[in-house]
């Protein structure tokens, strides 16, 4: 029974999968384009391994570890909820439900997808497994491949916790965290032993306990139950805003997390770059490219928006809204998006005099009007969007450099 109903889940994730990627090819393409070519082997999987063995770096304290280990969760989740879709399982599951299945037999199966759907992530924790045994040790390599162990229980049981929507594994999860984050810290010892062996149990433990519905998958597809949020219950906001925070933050929460986590992110990086130039001329050039980097990235907003319109198109035509009504009230929303990572990246320029006020007002519109315009390629480009997306940002770099440098 197991190994058909994962062959099942298995191919109904393949075929949503595999549209996806025939609709967003040139993303695939490009990607592999921006791959390093030429990189000796040992360097390559040492820096692929470089996020996962960043967790035994030597002069760290228990906060930073708990820091570190919370940014990797939050990284996974928002991977298995960007495919919370794909991981429904469909029409199949649905006609599941009303199976005598078990839910151990269920939580098997989920495991086992999640682990291959975890496939590109799990690529560093395998490379740092090698890494650990290639250099085994009396205790350091036999230490570092039971907390890589360790970790990676921890990961797929989150995802599965919050993908049931399983409260009751919360508590395990941050207990496994201060348990393996405590570990991390004393690095040796019998203690450090007994908190590596502590630390699955306890999540393992909870999770098994937690009292979860049938087929907790299903709630991607079910008809959503009533709202009783301050969202839905606040007169102040408007009906435009409310469809749009839902959309955006509710109906396609991993999404947002991913690309918002990504903008900030690049928003950082830059900023330690531009701290290595040290403010010096290369500082406004580098912050240019980062801007267009990130409207690309939040560009991504635009057709999520569309998407939920689309079915509401019949009655919306019905009411007296002009013909643009979602498109200006959706290019407004995600320029508010779209201020927090700017402010983010242009803080430290504008602290440090790099730029004076009106080239800082001519960066900011310029920027909200690279964001609006990466709207008709996302919408109307067909399956040459992200190339037509790719040379408008290049094309409004050029023209910014040359128009402040």
């Amino acid at each position: 029974m197991y190994f058909l109903l994962f062959r099942l889940r298995l191919n109904g994730y393949a075929g949503f999968t595999a549209n996806v990627l025939k609709r967003h090819w040139q993303v695939v393409l490009l990607v592999t384009l921006l791959l390093p070519a030429g990189i000796p082997l040992p360097v390559l999987l040492r820096g692929l391994a470089f996020p996962v063995t960043a967790v035994f770096a030597p002069g760290h304290g228990l906060l930073w570890h708990l820091g570190y280990m919370a940014l990797i969760q939050a990284i996974v989740l928002a991977w298995a909820m960007l495919q919370r879709k794909a991981l429904s399982g469909g029409d199949f599951m649905r006609y599941a439900a009303s199976l005598p299945i078990s839910v151990a037999l269920r939580r098997c199966v989920d495991l086992s997808l999640l682990f291959l759907v975890d496939g590109l992530l799990l690529v560093p924790v395998t490379f740092a497994l090698a890494l650990a045994l290639s250099t085994l040790r009396p205790f350091t390599g036999v230490f570092e491949i039971v907390v890589l162990s360790d970790l990676g229980i921890l990961l797929l049981v989150t995802q599965l916790a919050a993908l049931e929507k399983n409260v009751a594994a919360l508590p395990g999860i941050l207990l496994a965290d201060g348990l393996l984050g405590t570990a991390l810290t004393l690095h040796g010892g019998l203690t450090t032993g007994i908190l590596l062996a502590l630390a699955p149990a306890c999540v393992l433990s909870f999770t098994l306990a937690g009292q979860t519905s049938r087929w907790p998958w299903l709630s991607a597809t079910r008809a959503p139950r009533p709202q009783t949020d301050l969202m839905h219950s606040a007169n102040w906001v408007s009906p435009a805003l409310r469809i749009q925070s839902k959309a955006i933050f509710v109906d396609h929460s991993g999404a947002t997390v991913l690309r918002m986590g990504a903008a900030l992110t690049l928003a950082v990086m830059t900023i330690l770059l531009i701290r290595v130039f040290q403010f010096d001329g290369r500082s406004l050039p580098t912050a240019i490219v980062a801007m267009a980097l990130t409207a690309m990235i939040l560009s991504g907003f635009h057709r999520t928006l569309r998407s939920i319109h689309a079915p509401m198109q019949a009655f919306l035509s019905a009411l007296p809204l002009g013909r643009h009504y979602w498109a200006i009230r959706d290019t407004l929303f995600i320029a508010g998006l779209g201020m927090l990572p700017l402010g983010v990246l242009l803080s430290p320029l504008l602290t440090h005099g790099m730029m004076p006020l009106p080239t800082l007002i001519f960066l900011i519109l310029a920027y909200q009007a690279l964001l609006s315009l990466l709207r008709l390629p996302l919408v109307w480009g067909g399956r040459h969007a992200v190339l037509f997306s790719v040379l408008l940002a290049g094309t409004w770099s050029s023209a910014a450099m040359a128009a402040i440098l």
